[in-house]
């Protein structure tokens, strides 16, 4: 907007005008001018097994208003935002819509269609190994699973094995094996699901997971390991020998979990540098004794040349031993200086 002075007026405190000047100004005009528009985010819907339970769905208006959902056609009713199948098989479409009030138009409606499968369509998951109740002698489970219906439709390629209240385990063969070890005897479960591939989310029919009770017990008897505490060493030191005992009388492995050292056997090999140092040892069992738990033990390596000083010359720093320094004709002790 322009404005241009006519007459003499009084200045306001931050500018002066003079008679004819021009001024050019920038007006913001709030307020209404009117509805505005607004669209509708609804997320394509994925495929469903006539005997998937009731589901919601979720669409948003960029103006903040609710959206309200209508079944356009296909075996499903919808009542607010949850959708129910009536376990026939076909495509269900929905739309999405938004009606705007005095500051909004109504949006475009969105609409969104999914296939509803039955029969052997439907991804499913059988645990054929071991048997509901079965009693499993050993501490070794191996789980046998068969996968089958459309698995692409519902873009699954996963299949979580779950023993009791564990972490899932996610499996990319759909069809095979998978043995749990080192379970110990008692009671358990084993859940089988079929999960989709991007983001790993168990299906939700009740095909797509399969659920075993089963017994584990074994003659296998505990053990413990005995390694006794390491002592501190310096920098300087040789490669040096540990020992460790299993009650079980199998041989002790060793690994260094951490420090500077390394460990072939049961001889340990410093590398010149200080740090603290943990060597594990384990047994792993075998078919009379289970697997032992692990034992730790760690140790101080000590030593190394501080800044400033040379492990030739002993412990002393090495400005100290620069004296009768010579320059020309000038003769005298090199004073010592800090670096």
């Amino acid at each position: 907007m322009r404005i241009a002075m006519q007459r003499e007026g009084y200045a306001g405190p931050c500018e002066t005008f003079q008679l004819g000047e021009v001024e050019d100004y920038t007006l913001t005009v709030t307020g209404s001018a009117g509805p505005q528009s607004q669209t509708i985010t609804f997320a394509p819907l994925t495929a469903r097994a006539g005997t998937n339970p009731p589901f919601t769905i979720v669409a948003t208006a960029t103006s903040g208003l609710p959206v309200t959902f209508t079944r356009v056609s296909g075996p499903a009713t919808v009542s607010g935002n949850t959708v129910t199948l009536n376990g026939n098989e076909g495509t269900v479409t929905i739309r999405a819509n938004q009606a705007g009030n005095g500051s909004w138009n109504a949006a475009p409606a969105v609409t969104r269609s999914f296939e509803v499968v039955t029969g052997n369509q439907i991804p499913r998951v059988v645990i054929n190994n071991p048997t509901q109740n079965q009693n499993i002698n050993g501490s070794s489970v191996t789980v046998n699973y068969t996968v089958s219906g459309d698995l692409a439709l519902f873009n699954a390629a996963h299949l979580l094995l779950t023993l009791d209240n564990g972490t899932p385990v996610d499996i990319h063969n759909l069809s095979g094996t998978y043995t749990f070890t080192n379970v110990a005897s008692g009671n358990h479960t084993i859940r089988a699901q079929v999960a989709e591939e991007s983001n790993h989310t168990p299906l939700a029919h009740p095909e797509a997971t399969d659920l075993v009770s089963f017994s584990t017990s074994s003659n296998q008897q505990n053990q413990t390991i005995n390694f006794p505490p390491l002592a501190d060493k310096q920098v300087t030191d040789g490669s040096f020998t540990i020992s460790a005992t299993a009650s079980s009388g199998l041989p002790v492995t060793f690994a260094v979990t951490g420090g500077p050292a390394t460990i072939n056997g049961n001889t340990v090999t410093l590398n010149g540098t200080a740090g603290a140092v943990t060597i594990r040892a384990t047994q792993s069992g075998n078919g009379t004794w289970n697997a032992a738990s692990p034992v730790f033990q760690s140790f101080t390596v000590s030593g190394g040349n501080s800044p400033g000083y040379c492990g030739s010359l002993g412990s002393t720093p090495w400005q100290a031993w620069i004296s009768n320094v010579s320059f020309g004709n000038f003769t005298g002790n090199k004073i010592p200086r800090s670096r």
